[in-house]
């Protein structure tokens, strides 16, 4: 059987993959920032996980102390940090 597929559904999937590529190169340049202000501020990066409005960020201190950072998306400030166990 041959599938046939119309018109506005080939516009919608290309629509769809335009959509989640520009959310994906607006998402990358942001991490990648805040990463740097981060890392700025004394904190060697090891993990990040992207949870909306703010990330979760894996890190080492200066003095060496690994810690867990809650940290806001839009302009890197650290919300909250807490000694990983």
């Amino acid at each position: 059987m041959k599938a046939i597929l119309s018109a506005p559904l080939v516009a919608g999937l290309v629509v769809s993959a335009l959509v989640a590529s520009t959310a994906l190169a607006q998402t990358t340049p942001s991490l990648t920032a805040a990463i740097s202000k981060i890392e700025a501020k004394g904190y060697k990066v090891h993990d990040i996980d992207s949870e909306g409005s703010w990330l979760e960020i894996d890190a080492t201190t200066r003095d060496g102390v690994r810690v867990e950072l809650i940290v806001d998306a839009a302009t890197a400030g650290v919300l909250r940090e807490s000694v990983d166990d």
